[in-house]
């Protein structure tokens, strides 16, 4: 989607993308304008012993937004996001999505699950664009078998996540338990003033 790679994103497009992020993240309640960010995104879920560990989510910006996060917190411009800076940009610009519960919405048997916390965040840059990994513990035990429903969005659409992905990955202990999944419209969790409807992916997930 993203196919222009500039190595340095104009100065006017970097105020743009400034202004997306201080509408993203600072701004209060809906808003009519469309969205500001785009993100690809892609899943992996993580199993344990005793069910659904949690699940890893790697989002990667749009080239200008991406811009704007090198610019901002690449502070030594290598390329690269040392700890130091990597727990700078999780502190200004991504850990008040825990308000939001990390645009994360989980269901299991028609109850949700809430996300109230992330682990191992990361930051990397590949061809200009930004990719943020991180891991949403769950630890939804699963006894027999069940649905789970994961979908992806920001509510206020300041943000479009291009949920669900298209290749959705395993990992842990997948021996333990026979999975299936597809993909389904979630009308219960209909946002933007009722115009958007979020696709979830559901797992159908059983012992083995």
């Amino acid at each position: 989607m993203f196919n222009h790679k500039p190595t340095k994103a104009p100065s006017s497009w970097i105020i743009i993308a400034f202004l997306g992020i201080m509408a993203l993240f600072l701004l209060p309640g809906k808003s009519s304008s469309h969205p500001h960010v785009f993100i690809e995104s892609a899943l992996e879920i993580e199993l344990g012993e005793q069910g659904i560990k949690g699940v890893w989510h790697h989002w990667t910006f749009d080239e200008y937004f991406s811009a704007w996060i090198i610019d901002e917190f690449d502070q030594n411009n290598d390329g690269h996001f040392s700890p130091e800076e990597t727990e700078k940009l999780y502190q200004e610009a991504f850990k008040n999505l825990e308000t939001y519960g990390f645009w994360t919405r989980v269901l299991k048997s028609g109850h949700e699950i809430p996300v109230t916390r992330i682990e191992n965040f990361t930051v990397q840059l590949n061809n200009n664009k930004a990719t943020y990994s991180f891991f949403v513990p769950l630890d939804i035990n699963i006894n027999s078998d069940s649905e789970v429903f994961i979908a992806v969005y920001d509510e206020d659409f300041y943000c479009q996540i291009f949920f669900p992905p298209g290749d959705i990955s395993f990992k842990g202990n997948t021996s333990k338990w026979k999975i299936d999944y597809d993909t389904q419209k979630m009308p219960e969790l209909t946002y933007y003033f009722g115009f958007i409807t979020p696709v979830a992916v559901r797992l159908s997930i059983a012992p083995s």
